[in-house]
């Protein structure tokens, strides 16, 4: 059986092309998992149901899967979400490494928008240890990908400075870009662990929070408190059959080393770009008092035209809703309109 016919089965309906996105010929979450299902037991990939949100047709599908094949673990590093008219929204991957949120600003802006992975992410890869070099290979491969004009970046959370980096070396090439920044962090040596056990732990810890296991806190040690944790989002359906406790670890690994990354990093100082910071109302109370004019004080030393807006939710579920993808929207037009 093949990809497409695999898709036709569960959907119900003929496949007219391989670039038909999986939603727009009905497909639903719960679809997603029923496709999920079948892939997995046919092809036994190491897939999560929530990729398909990403390799959400029949040729990005088939990609992966030779990929995964053909032994370059790695996948897409700039896996595209959604077609359209220059300028590219380019998605830098949060600290996960993935860009799952990326997929809900394919309904809201009519513009091409590509995620950019984490390298390292999937496959036996070493992970990029400096933001010079993550943002240097996130533009070469979105050039790879036909992506040579004007330019919207993302940014999510800790990662965000990704993107301000990638801003900066676009400008030194001559390069147009805007920048929208959603719930970002400025790193310092402060926020870097001690070592990478404490990395770890951390990480396990915030995995588990989303994941919704909040009373989570095993006093293990490090590799017993991993491998339990891995298993109990197994049997929660966050992770696939075929994906592997080494798998997880690398994860792991590639979400630590950004933490590395972004603590060295010292950007230069009033990059001339138009830039939209957007803040959750969460992250303001935790960060900011709640004040959202106390966020300009920090990152107008670091960017020019800052524009702020809030958006009232919660960091995790920022791009789930409609207000932050209609946000990002509205930048990508009024960007598109100054060509």
């Amino acid at each position: 059986m093949t990809l497409a016919q695999l898709w036709a089965e569960v959907l119900g309906t003929e496949v007219p092309d391989r670039t038909t996105r999986f939603f727009d010929l009905g497909g639903n979450s719960l679809l997603v998992s029923l496709l999920w299902a079948r892939l997995t037991d046919r092809f036994d990939l190491p897939l999560a149901a929530s990729d398909l949100y990403e390799y959400a047709t029949v040729a990005a599908q088939a990609e992966q899967i030779r990929g995964w094949f053909s032994g370059d673990g790695r996948g897409a590093l700039a896996v595209e979400l959604s077609d359209g008219p220059e300028p590219v929204v380019a998605c830098v991957h949060g600290m996960s490494g993935n860009v799952y949120y990326a997929r809900h600003l394919g309904n809201a802006v009519k513009q091409r928008v590509i995620g950019l992975r984490a390298v390292g992410f999937e496959g036996e890869h070493d992970p990029l240890t400096s933001v010079e070099e993550m943002a240097a290979a996130y533009l070469s491969a979105l050039e790879a990908q036909g992506a040579v004009g004007g330019l919207c970046l993302v940014g999510y959370c800790g990662a965000s400075l990704v993107a301000v980096e990638m801003a900066r070396q676009c400008r030194s090439a001559g390069r147009r870009t805007t920048l929208v920044l959603v719930d970002p962090e400025l790193w310092g040596e402060e926020a870097r662990p001690a070592g990478l056990d404490e990395l770890y732990r951390e990480q396990l810890a915030f995995v588990a929070h989303r994941a919704g296991l909040t009373e989570w806190d095993d006093p293990a040690p490090l590799p017993r408190a991993r491998g339990q944790l891995f298993r109990r989002l197994q049997l929660m359906g966050f992770y696939p059959r075929a994906f592997t406790e080494q798998q997880f670890d690398r994860q792991l690994r590639v979400s630590g080393e950004a933490a590395h990354a972004l603590a060295r990093y010292r950007p230069q100082p009033r990059l001339a770009v138009d830039a939209h910071l957007i803040f959750t109302q969460e992250r303001l109370d935790e960060q900011f008092g709640g004040d959202l004019a106390a966020v300009r004080g920090p990152w107008a030393s670091l960017l020019g035209g800052l524009t702020l807006q809030r958006v009232p939710t919660a960091h995790l579920e920022v791009f789930e809703q409609g207000a932050a993808p209609g946000m990002v929207g509205a930048v990508v037009d009024a960007f598109a309109a100054r060509r």
